[in-house]
């Protein structure tokens, strides 16, 4: 089991570029495994959160999942992740440059199996 820490990103007033991606180097695994993350939007209008799998011979990052509207309230997404992956990828992206915003992500969990419930 992998289980990660809390991560806030900002993003300033006026930023029209996406922030460096935290990104998760995954265990050496062969088989299914479930990447479940929670996150809330400090203002869902301005911000988009998006991850990304990268094969282990692959030079393309593929989007597998994004999120920009919603409350202002914890939510969780699940993704299955086959044992190519091997390095997934979490940004912020701002989608209005009026106002400064920003994303917490907490509850990275990445276990053996299939996930269950909603699955993009």
């Amino acid at each position: 089991m992998f289980i990660g820490h809390y991560l806030y990103a900002e993003i300033p007033f006026n930023s029209k570029s996406d922030l460096s991606p935290a990104v998760l180097r995954l265990p050496e695994t062969t088989g299914t495994k479930c990447l479940s993350l929670s996150y809330v939007f400090e203002r869902p209008d301005a911000i988009r959160l998006k991850v990304s799998f990268r094969g282990k011979n692959d030079t393309v990052v593929h989007d597998v999942w994004s999120a920009s509207k919603g409350l202002s309230t914890w939510s969780t997404t699940n993704m299955t992740v086959d044992g190519n992956v091997s390095q997934v990828y979490i940004t912020a992206v701002p989608l209005k440059t009026a106002y400064s915003t920003g994303v917490a992500i907490d509850d990275v969990t990445f276990v053996e199996g299939k996930c269950e419930g909603k699955i993009p």
